[in-house]
């Protein structure tokens, strides 16, 4: 791959390894990658652990001339941790990349246990997608804490999740940083087509994002029905798009507080800028976020964000453009369903205007080849005097 004095000689061979493409955040800023990887210098590869068929960004197949599905489903973890380990053997030894890039927690651990043992050489970039304190389960912080040192790199998308990670588990600066998400350009786009025939009528707030307990769908649901029955909800009606293990729970909260007809729940969609666009407003109640991508794209279709300080960590929001909610939520969502339109509207194009400044996936993309490129040309060499200008 290199040619004199470190210089590119052909493609850097980059292997991506991540558990699956179902529709969601960080599954996006791995398809972007993918999609804006300069193949002049670039030649990617894709290892996934599930099925190709529970793939929801199916366009990635149209960049990739190397794919693999393990097809490793329905089973228990501890049943499916040695075919993993194996499967992601096979992928190197047959695809044969100067750097191995993995993405959210089971590709993470199990990409860098696979090298302990198998003791293959490629070096690791590894990408933390979620608040390290808050977001990853006790056994989770184990493995990262026994599992870091692998790494050749590790970069994350928010600086307190850099500074998090530095100061719980003893990782050098040197071999750490920060590259935030990009958005697609389609987010700063009007849609040309109507919003689909199920959007309500009226002002909507919008709140995407896995049905999982970190989100807090149940408790943004109790908040709404208390100001239903306070008569405070005026025209407003609600849309949570998404799929996780608390749906049914989720339906039952809405049924048990009569909100069948102010709450309305649909899957995920291939083309979720349309429903930004539709929106009034987007709310993220989640308790944390490290950097949530819903707050970057809603705000490119210059839709005001109303979203909790836990999710917020990373500053995407601002009071400028957007909106806070307290330890109240009832409360602080009366606030933001009782501002006027004009108010909206102009939060709204302040929010697209920063995205517009701050965030691009193009800006993403050059920041990780130059990172992949840096680390698959340096890995045998002290890494710490390596990448010191790795992003921060």
């Amino acid at each position: 791959m290199t040619g004199p004095a470190g210089e590119t000689a052909s493609p850097c061979r980059a292997l991506f390894v991540v558990a699956g493409l179902p529709a969601g955040g960080a599954e996006r800023q791995l398809v972007l990658l993918l999609r804006g990887l300069d193949r002049g210098a670039f030649t990617p590869g894709l290892l996934i652990f599930n099925g190709q068929d529970k793939v929801h960004y199916r366009d990635v197949f149209e960049e990739l001339r190397w794919f693999r599905a393990l097809s490793l489903s329905g089973h228990s973890a501890a049943r499916l941790l040695w075919p993993i380990l194996a499967g992601i053997n096979r992928a190197v030894r047959e695809f044969a990349p100067d750097v191995v890039f993995s993405t959210l927690n089971v590709a993470n651990h199990t990409v860098r246990a696979s090298r302990l043992l198998y003791r293959w050489a490629a070096p690791i970039v590894t990408s933390v997608r979620a608040d390290f304190r808050q977001g990853y389960r006790l056994r989770e912080r184990i493995a990262e804490r026994l599992l870091w040192r692998s790494s050749d790199y590790i970069v994350c998308n928010s600086p307190a999740v850099r500074d998090d990670m530095i100061v719980d588990l003893g990782i050098p600066a040197s071999r750490i940083g920060v590259v935030a998400n990009g958005l697609d350009p389609i987010f700063f786009e009007a849609p040309t087509v109507a919003p689909p025939a199920w959007w309500p009528q009226g002002r909507a707030a919008l709140v995407v994002g896995r049905f999982s307990p970190e989100k807090n769908h149940l408790g943004m649901i109790k908040a709404v029905s208390r100001l239903d029955r306070a008569g405070k909800l005026s025209d407003w009606r609600f849309v949570l798009v998404g799929e996780g293990p608390l749906e049914n729970d989720i339906r039952a909260a809405i049924s048990n507080a009569g909100l069948g007809q102010r709450v309305a729940l649909q899957a995920p969609v291939p083309d979720p800028w349309r429903l930004y666009h539709a929106a009034t407003v987007v709310v993220i109640p989640s308790r944390m976020e490290a950097l949530p991508n819903v707050a970057l794209e809603a705000q490119a279709a210059g839709r005001p964000v109303a979203i909790t300080a836990g999710a917020n960590r990373a500053g995407v929001v601002d009071a400028g453009s957007g909106f806070f909610l307290g330890q109240d939520l009832c409360s602080a969502l009366a606030d933001v369903l009782s501002t006027s339109d004009d108010e909206l509207a102009r939060r709204g194009a302040a929010a697209r205007q920063r995205m517009l400044d701050r965030f691009s996936a193009d800006v993403m993309v050059q920041e990780m080849q130059r990172l992949l490129r840096r680390v698959a040309i340096t890995h045998d060499a002290d890494l710490g005097s390596a990448v010191t200008e790795a992003p921060r």
